[in-house]
């Protein structure tokens, strides 16, 4: 995330004007980026307003708190274990961990949060 107001790098040690160099590593020419411009090459997700970034950072860390960490890491493992392999060969692990997380105080407050129409409160585990 960068604020719209703001640029990356000291523009003394950019090349082209403080331009991005299209084609260049970055690391080699030190340019300087204004939000949009960061966010136009992918090196951020998200430009906002600079009296908004507080606020939004707030927001991003908020939603990190969850999912469970057990839960994210069995996720990923799932996914790069996959990689290559068709479905039918990966719905056995799927299941396995399915049902190994099912049963952990996470996953019953992800169930109390929905039937109670509000956001689930994790302790990271």
């Amino acid at each position: 995330m960068a604020a719209v107001g703001h640029r990356r790098a000291d523009p003394a040690a950019s090349s082209g004007g403080g331009r991005p160099c299209r084609g260049s590593p970055p690391e080699a020419t030190n340019p300087t980026l204004t939000a949009a411009e960061a966010l136009d090459v992918g090196l951020v997700t998200e430009a906002v307003a600079d009296d908004n970034l507080a606020d939004r950072a707030a927001e991003l860390a908020t939603m990190l708190t969850w999912p469970p960490a057990r839960a994210l890491s069995a996720s990923k493992r799932l996914v790069w274990s996959g990689v290559g392999a068709s479905v039918e060969q990966r719905l056995a692990e799927e299941s396995r961990t399915v049902s190994e997380l099912a049963g952990t105080a996470d996953a019953l407050e992800g169930l109390r949060a929905v039937v109670e129409r509000r956001p689930a409160r994790s302790d990271r585990r």
